[in-house]
């Protein structure tokens, strides 16, 4: 069992990470919430901020770790599942998308963005009719979701190519 003043230099370290986050300085926040998960591994906020700053210096392999990590804390935390479906899709990797975006469609069924994301995957892969009906959903949960809009007449302008 960890003592008391490892978690709190953990969350001490979290603050100030978040505070490099803030100024923009992305490295040392890494630094910081690293340091912050060696004081505490069960710090589930350490990890998602981690993943979060890799996310913006475009470090995937090292964002997809840390997410990955955080769902070993929190299984069903839906952001960590929607933004490693966003990595995996970056990484072209569109079946591992799917499951992650379909997990979390199914902890969250009312997040618009993961049916739409959901969605794009299926295009990509030539799903036509379940990217139909993922953009349906999306539109079903938030009628103005304009991306959603878009994509539902992408789809339709494929299927009158064909």
């Amino acid at each position: 069992m960890q003592d008391k003043s490892d978690k709190e230099l953990a969350q001490e370290l979290l603050e100030s990470g978040l505070d490099y986050i803030n100024q923009r300085r992305f490295p040392e926040a890494i630094r910081h919430f690293k340091e912050a998960v060696k004081k505490d591994p069960e710090c589930f906020e350490a990890y998602m901020h981690l993943a979060d700053t890799y996310m913006e210096m475009e470090q995937f392999d090292s964002a997809r770790w840390a997410y990955q990590k955080a769902l070993e804390l929190d299984e069903d935390h839906v952001e960590s599942w929607y933004r490693l479906g966003d990595i995996c899709i970056n990484g072209s990797d569109y079946d591992e998308a799917e499951k992650c975006l379909i997990r979390a469609t199914k902890i969250e069924p009312d997040k618009a963005a993961a049916w739409n994301t959901l969605g794009t995957v299926y295009m990509e892969q030539e799903k036509y009719i379940k990217a139909k009906e993922s953009f349906k959903k999306a539109l079903e949960i938030d009628p103005d979701y304009n991306q959603a809009s878009f994509n539902l007449e992408k789809i339709k302008n494929i299927e009158i190519s064909k």
